[in-house]
């Protein structure tokens, strides 16, 4: 099989006494096919039928030596699972069965995801830059032309996208008639919602490098990808591009030369929408941001935080799948706000579902990832909150993936050279 373990080509006479070779992974067509399927991530006819399971039982298997890698060593992190069952011992159930589910599920998919995140560190992956970079650039236009003509539509009063009932998940934001007719719509491609398709755009920002050095490897192609970002009007969008690159701009070095200006820039940019200018985002909601009137910002981030230290002194191992949204309507019934509304960050639903557990689950998600990549995965948990599904392990493991061979494409001899032991 393409892609199966090798090793590289021996380094020069002078290292041979010294180190050897990591394995090498290389990309091969059913992985670059994966990332134009990012698109159909959420289409599917159930949950488990569906294009984000297929693609989810694909990298399990393709990159099973890079996930073995990650738990062969016996990392802190294996042993962390028995805190996802905890609440299953104090909190009661409405449904065992499902509840017990829920865990196995979000507990195996979180130890796929870190052992990826781990065994990564153990290969040197090798990857077509220019093919990468053709099939973005391509996946870009057309993404962008086609928020484009749904913006159109749109604003017409006619839904142009997939049909609800081919999403498997999500379709409680695919529009509905009284929606077109008296909603401001915003487009989202072949997605169900803008702020996923913000999850997918921000993902690929990242696994591009934009984050790292300007422009990343394709800057046309980063620049069509920003502006279709812009185009979805999503606020989860406009919030994450600015922190990463605030981030990018003061830590990464090869920043350094635009700081001054992109400083100056950015607080003239920072002081027109905060004074009302933001008028091309729905609702001005940057003037709203953080108040109970937008509700999506209050729902998602200061709602939950204010209600945490009260939480943990009821639910110290959290509460249960079944029982979450009803335990929730104590601390949002206070703002007008059903328990749902609150559950679309997994930065909280981990401390919602699993107490104290949780925090050790985000823990070793972000320990040891570097500041860009442990800042990416923390913008993931804002755009829906469930983090540990096949989708978001499916686009995750890409993009670290690709990130990682980009990363060891740039310095080959460094990152291929490492002693093994025998």
């Amino acid at each position: 099989m393409q892609g199966s373990v090798a090793t590289m080509k021996r380094p020069p006479a002078r290292a041979k006494a010294s180190a050897a070779t990591r394995p090498v992974l290389r990309f091969n067509t059913l992985d670059y096919a994966v990332i134009p399927g990012f698109l159909l991530i959420e289409v599917g006819l159930s949950y488990w039928v569906s294009f984000a399971t297929l693609f989810a039982v694909f990298l399990a298997w393709r990159w099973r030596d890079v996930i073995w890698a990650g738990l062969s060593s016996l990392p802190l992190f294996v042993f962390v699972p028995p805190l996802f069952f905890m609440a299953l011992l104090i909190e009661p159930t409405t449904d065992l069965t499902q509840d017990v589910l829920h865990i196995c599920r979000e507990a195996m998919f979180w130890l796929l995801l870190c052992a990826m995140l781990e065994g990564l560190k153990k290969f040197t992956i090798e990857i077509d830059q220019k093919k990468l970079g053709k099939i973005l650039f391509l996946m870009a236009v057309f993404v962008l032309l086609l928020c484009v003509y749904q913006f159109r539509q749109y604003s017409v009063g006619v839904y142009f996208g997939i049909p609800k009932e081919y999403f498997s998940q999500g379709q409680g934001t695919i529009a509905g008639d009284l929606d077109l007719a008296y909603s401001h719509l915003r487009p989202s491609a072949t997605l169900a919602e803008p702020s996923y398709l913000a999850f997918i755009l921000i993902s690929i920002l990242f696994f591009t490098k934009f984050f790292e050095f300007p422009g990343g490897i394709a800057p046309l192609t980063s620049a069509i990808f920003i502006i279709t970002g812009f185009l979805s009007q999503s606020m989860s969008f406009v919030m994450f591009l600015a922190g990463l690159t605030g981030l990018a701009l003061y830590t990464q070095p090869r920043f350094a030369r635009y700081r001054a200006p992109a400083t100056l820039i950015g607080s003239v940019v920072l002081l027109v929408l905060i004074t009302g200018a933001a008028a091309f985002l729905s609702d001005t909601r940057l003037a709203k941001f953080g108040s109970t009137s937008d509700t999506s910002t209050f729902a998602r981030i200061v709602g939950p935080l204010i209600s945490l230290p009260e939480f943990f002194a009821i639910h110290p191992f959290g509460t249960l799948s079944t029982t979450m949204t009803d335990m929730l309507e104590y601390f949002t019934s206070p703002y007008g706000m059903s328990g749902e509304e609150w559950t679309h960050n997994f930065l909280f639903n981990a401390i919602f579902l699993y107490g104290l557990g949780g925090i050790f689950i985000l823990y070793f998600l972000l320990k040891g990832r570097g500041l860009v990549p442990a800042s990416y995965i923390f913008s993931c948990m804002f755009f829906n909150g469930g983090m540990l599904n096949p989708d978001k392990f499916s686009v995750m493991s890409v993009s670290f993936i690709i990130f990682k061979a980009l990363g060891d494409l740039k310095a080959p001899n460094q990152m291929a050279i490492k002693r093994t032991s025998t």
